[in-house]
């Protein structure tokens, strides 16, 4: 271990999780009394909820702890520079704001509020073509713990009066709106040189952002005029006058930049040519003795434009004739020079990395009289402060600490609960499925399901609706699981089928009269059985009486996806016959990696992204431009990259009806390119297509699912956005519709990190990383909530 730092706030020290052999940064935070059982418990209800948080541009506090009555937590070793040293374009400045924006209102959503939004405390990396990189937001714990009384005392007003919300000076609780505002004044400062409200003294800086009008940016900078609107709102005295979340202030200024010469120009915006207002008592500010007076000024001694100072530390960066090449996000980051505190106590050989040994262009330089906002940042080339052994046991412990929480078999990115979905073996949309009152979820590779169980599709050897989670014995290593079926009359006679593969092989039981158990015969099955012939099986879909699979069969030296079941609507990947009871092979041009069904209709993706479907066209769902049944699978031309599938229908008819007379309400969406589209019926009222449709305002999806004219979508960090029809709150947006459908997608609140969806016959489920699992919509009383709105937890057995 190292020390790197120190200030009012604390230390930061260097270490090394030699489980992961893992660089983390950890600070040790100084507070008077902390003893104090009340501050303990604060510490340490606030730090779960900081380690909670899992955005990209939000860092990662992997472990955290209180030893010797000393507060502290480790977190990511960044590489990049902070915004208080960085020369950035306006576009550069609007891609920062984006992702701060999106990573605040993802806080914000789960109750977190940052209360010091400021450019010390965002870093950004650089692509290897010297484009903007990640942006992350630092500091989340420490700005939530800080006015505590205990940390008060210690460091005097909490913030930068610089960047603070108006109301927050007044003596109002910061919020969402608060951030908005501190962010804000970031970009003013980023685009303008100086921040909005310069003044001598902390009180004058205070009094102008509650008194003073909101300076026009076009005042400094002419060029920039479309935008100066767009920061007056979010710097508007009255909270309630700033837009309505941070990601659509990121959207606005985007729009007016593209406005603006300076929205596509070259010319880098340069950085504060003279210090922030004076406040000694605020870490970056004034004259605190033993740190430069202005850190980011060029005169100021080690800093990257002077370079005929010595010792000026870097922030992960390499020498100036290297890239500033970031890392994978959650990778451990290195680049310590081999001089100042000596040879590293841990890590790789001198010189193995590159280190620099001199000051850099474009690298924060260190700040020694506080504590580094990048935790992390590299020790100056002069000997740390000394502390006590004391201390020293206390760091030591708090490694040991760490140590022991990754003891374990889970991963540090994954809480104890849920086991990460590989996707080598299933796309997240097949970990859970839930059609006719009856849910299955996948836990711990473990299959539990639970509802109505009128043809045995719970697998429990019985017909008995199970009213929680119960365990389907029999199954191990579970990798996917589907529960499809038709309704005959009501949804009480719903004829379900239920299919999972587990270790290697495809299994089925429920509904079985046209041998979609595939055990030759047309008995429902009350147990699991085990399909013959199909090995290496990684995938199950299963609906209106027909199964897919993803397996290996006869010797295959390729996985291929075969089908069998009610054939009569061409599900099976050929011309309509009768009930196959035995898998029979689609013909498809490449590996098949995940597939869906429904109604008739299957797709699958294949190796290279591309999206084929087969079956029943009645509303165009097939995406091929026409609503003729083909009789092999059609490739889907408009869309590359296809990522994720799902295909659901409205009205469920009888399977034993003929082609035809089947209902053709059938939708089918997907995630490709990283954007969402759907085709066939219509989701949010509008006109039916037979080529896919871009979803509008579907942000960054991952996952997708549709059933009965309803679609969800989930995005890089977790959140659920849904849309559709809405007659039974299946949206999760607290109301319910019968008449008009939501247009665009809503996010669903109380519900987050969210790896696992489906949306059935007017209900939806989750699961999210921590093993919890949700649903809303219109549930039976056996899945334990009727007709829920929000989203309701369902206790999954330990």
């Amino acid at each position: 271990m190292a020390l790197v730092g120190s200030g009012g706030m604390g230390e930061v020290y260097l270490v090394e999780n030699p489980h992961v052999h893992r660089r983390e940064a950890m600070k040790v935070v100084s507070v008077g009394g902390s003893s104090n059982r009340e501050f303990a418990e604060r510490f340490s209800n606030e730090a779960r909820t900081a380690a909670s948080l899992d955005h990209p541009s939000i860092i990662t506090i992997f472990a955290h702890g209180i030893d010797d009555d000393r507060p502290w937590f480790t977190m990511s070793y960044l590489q990049g520079s902070d915004l208080s040293s960085t020369q950035l374009t306006p576009a550069d400045v609007g891609g920062v704001l984006t992702q701060v924006g999106d990573a605040l209102d993802y806080a914000h959503a789960r109750g977190v509020v940052h209360r010091d939004i400021k450019p010390g405390n965002i870093v950004v990396a650089r692509n290897d073509d010297g484009s903007l990189g990640r942006a992350t937001v630092l500091d989340f714990g420490i700005a939530k713990l800080a006015d505590s009384p205990q940390l008060t005392a210690a460091n005097s007003l909490v913030g930068t009066m610089a960047y603070t919300a108006p109301e927050v000076i007044g003596g109002k609780p910061a919020d969402a709106r608060s951030d908005q505002y501190s962010l804000a004044c970031t970009v003013f400062q980023l685009l303008t040189g100086k921040a909005p409200y310069p003044g001598d003294t902390s009180s004058a800086v205070m009094m102008a952002h509650v008194q003073q009008p909101v300076p026009s940016i076009a005042a400094s900078v002419p060029s920039l005029g479309p935008v100066a609107q767009v920061l007056e709102r979010a710097m508007a005295k009255d909270p309630a006058a700033r837009y309505p979340s941070c990601s659509a202030f990121a959207a606005e200024f985007d729009r007016a930049l593209r406005q603006t010469p300076a929205g596509t120009a070259t010319t880098i915006a340069r950085i504060p040519a003279g210090p922030p207002p004076s406040d000694p008592s605020q870490p970056g500010f004034g004259s605190e003795p033993g740190r430069p007076s202005n850190p980011g000024h060029p005169s100021n001694p080690g800093h990257p434009s002077n370079p005929s100072q010595p010792g000026t530390p870097v922030f992960g960066s390499g020498p100036a004739s290297m890239p500033n090449v970031p890392p994978p996000y959650g990778q451990p980051q290195f680049g310590p020079p081999s001089g100042g505190f000596g040879q590293p106590q841990f890590g790789p050989p001198s010189g193995q990395f590159g280190p620099p040994t001199g000051p850099q262009p474009g690298t924060m330089p260190y700040t020694q009289g506080g504590v580094p906002a990048q935790f992390g940042a590299i020790p100056p080339q002069q000997a740390p402060p000394k502390k006590s052994s004391k201390v020293k046991w206390i760091v030591l412990a708090a490694v040991l600490a760490v140590l022991a929480l990754v003891g374990g078999t889970a991963p540090l990115w994954w809480p104890s609960g849920a086991e990460p979905v590989d996707p080598a073996l299933a796309q997240p949309s097949l970990q859970i499925d839930r059609t006719g009152a009856t849910t299955c979820v996948i836990a711990e590779k473990k299959l539990y399901c639970w509802g109505v169980n009128n043809t045995g599709q719970l697998g429990l050897g019985n017909t008995s609706p199970v009213r929680t989670p119960t365990e389907v014995p029999g199954l191990e290593n579970v990798t996917s699981v589907s529960v499809g079926g038709y309704t005959r009359d009501t949804d009480q006679n719903y004829v379900t089928s239920t299919c999972a593969t587990a270790s290697g092989h495809v299994y089925c039981w429920g509904a079985n009269a046209f041998g979609q158990v595939g055990d030759s015969g047309d008995s429902n099955r009350y147990s699991p059985f085990q399909v013959p012939g199909l090995t290496d099986a990684v995938a199950v879909a299963n609906d209106f009486g027909v199964t897919c699979a993803i397996a290996k069969k006869d010797g295959d030296a390729e996985r291929g996806v075969y089908c069998w079941g009610y054939g009569r609507h061409g599900a099976l990947g050929g011309a309509p016959v009768d009930p196959q009871k035995t898998p029979v092979k689609v013909n498809l041009p490449a590996v098949p990696k995940t597939l869906s069904t429904a109604g008739g209709t299957v797709c699958a993706i294949v190796e290279g992204g591309e999206l084929y479907c087969w079956g029943n066209s009645g509303s165009g769902q097939i995406g091929n431009g026409s609503k003729e049944r083909p009789n092999a699978p059609v490739k889907v031309s408009a869309l590359k990259n296809v990522t994720a599938v799902s295909v659901g229908q409205s009205n469920v008819g009888s399977a034993d009806r003929r082609p035809s007379e089947l209902d053709n309400e059938i939708t089918t969406c997907a995630v490709a390119d990283g954007k969402a589209y759907c085709w066939g019926y219509a989701v949010d009222g509008s006109s039916n297509s037979d080529v896919p449709q871009l979803v509008s305002g579907a942000k960054d999806p991952v996952d997708i699912a549709t059933d009965v004219t309803t679609a969800c979508i989930t995005d890089k960090v977790g959140d659920v956005y849904c849309w559709g029809y809405n007659g039974s709150g299946q949206t999760g947006n607290g109301t319910k519709s019968d008449r008009d459908p939501v247009k665009e997608p809503t996010k669903v609140t109380g519900v987050a990190n969210v790896v696992a969806m489906k949306q059935g016959r007017s209900g939806a489920c989750v699961l999210q990383k921590d093993g919890e699992l949700f649903c809303w919509g219109s549930l039976s009383s056996q899945e334990n909530s009727v007709g829920e709105t929000t989203p309701q937890r369902t206790i999954l057995p330990d």
